[in-house]
């Protein structure tokens, strides 16, 4: 029996091999010219190697935690830079926000410097044609949107100064049955809702 036959079996390196048997073998062996290792057939080979297996099965358990300990590093370091990142992003948005305020409340003291009796403010809404057959849009304002629209914002005081109409595309659907086609056509408009209401100081 070979070394070298023994470590491809068990995929051992064989210089590992060679060097385990020369350490723990009991049993006569013979080494050629090019440092093989030859023994008897009668050798039990599979309870000779197995401290080598186990240590093999070890050294490769240890090597899969350090890769998945790598990993899950990597993965914290990955979710520490984006919770940065998004830390920097809110910081960034607050500080935008509060430069908007204040400067917002000079302009309205500047109002208030000159005697100015309020303010204007206005307001844009958005609102999409309703849904049709097959819950596609129709093409049909939603009126009783629109009008809970306008009463919701004419309490809190905005009036209507202008609506427009952009179109957003066109719908074409055809079916047919037992002989009779039926074809829909119809536009997707979003209705643009302007508001505006006085602030008195």
């Amino acid at each position: 029996m070979k070394s070298s036959d023994i470590a491809l079996k068990y995929g051992i390196a064989e210089y590992v091999l060679k060097d385990f048997i020369k350490k723990n073998a009991t049993f006569p062996y013979k080494e050629n010219f090019w440092g093989e290792l030859t023994f008897s057939d009668d050798v039990d080979v599979d309870a000779f190697i197995q401290p080598l297996l186990k240590e093999k099965e070890e050294r490769a358990k240890k090597i899969a935690e350090r890769k998945l300990q790598q990993q899950l590093e990597a993965q914290k370091k990955q979710q520490a830079d984006l919770d940065r990142e998004e830390t920097l992003r809110q910081q960034e948005e607050d500080l935008a926000r509060q430069q908007k305020e204040e400067q917002y409340h000079l302009r309205i003291e500047n109002l208030k410097s000159k005697n100015a009796d309020g303010y204007y403010e206005y307001k844009a809404i958005s609102l999409l044609d309703v849904g049709g057959l097959f819950r596609r849009n129709s093409g049909r304002v939603n009126t009783e949107a629109m009008t809970e629209t306008l009463n919701e914002l004419g309490v809190d005081g905005w009036r209507l100064v202008t609506a427009y109409s952009n179109e957003l595309g066109k719908n074409a659907m055809s079916g047919g049955s037992g002989g009779v086609m039926l074809g829909i056509n119809s536009t997707v408009d979003e209705n643009i809702l302007i508001f505006e209401r006085f602030v008195k100081f």
